[in-house]
């Protein structure tokens, strides 16, 4: 923790004494440890993740898939304030660029 706050997290893997999580509110990744870490008290709970993950590799080749696939993604974000946290590239492009 850089700014030693607490932040909710879900742990995605435990390897020895580092724990792999995903910060559920901002959608980035980290490797914390036991010591960096405790539980989540009851009354923070009740709320479902900020964060939303969208992962897309490349727009299906039929159709109708493909126009399912552009209308998921205009819904979940038309109108809404969207943080991007670029985690890979491939030959630094963008599959659809």
């Amino acid at each position: 923790m850089e700014d030693q706050q607490w932040y909710r997290v879900k742990v995605e893997k435990v390897a020895g004494l580092s724990i792999h999580v995903l910060f559920i509110d901002y959608g980035n990744r980290d490797v914390v440890t036991a010591e960096e870490s405790a539980y989540l008290p009851p009354a923070f709970k009740n709320d479902g993740p900020y964060a939303k993950e969208l992962v897309l590799v490349e727009l299906p080749k039929l159709p109708e898939y493909r126009e399912y696939s552009i209308a998921t993604v205009r819904d979940a974000s038309i109108n809404k304030i969207i943080n991007i946290n670029e985690e890979y590239t491939y030959d630094n492009k963008i599959p659809w660029g």
